[in-house]
């Protein structure tokens, strides 16, 4: 099975970022966090090849811990992730 690596993520965290930071969208900043890392979720999973769903069911939490868990399990090789999503949600509170 395919990995994820720093370069890789922080180039999700950028197209999301690039996708979603013209639409602030609606509702306080926790609710505008939990969908971003949703984001980032979804298209991390779909460049590992994961089901989504199936990633959802094993890891039934908030966005920001399914994202994480699923990091840990599938990164090659291993790095810190924290402060590349520190330095995304970072960016998009600043464009609101």
């Amino acid at each position: 099975m395919a990995g994820i690596n720093k370069e890789q993520f922080r180039a999700i965290c950028d197209e999301v970022y690039a996708d979603l930071a013209v639409s602030n969208g609606d509702g306080g900043p926790e609710e505008r966090t939990e969908r971003l890392l949703q984001a980032v979720f979804e298209r991390v999973c779909r460049h590992l090849g994961l089901s989504q769903s199936e990633q959802e069911k094993a890891l039934d939490e908030r966005p920001g811990f399914k994202l994480m868990q699923t990091l840990e399990e599938h990164m090659d090789p291993e790095f810190n992730y924290t402060p590349v999503i520190d330095d995304y949600l970072l960016r998009l509170d600043r464009t609101e």
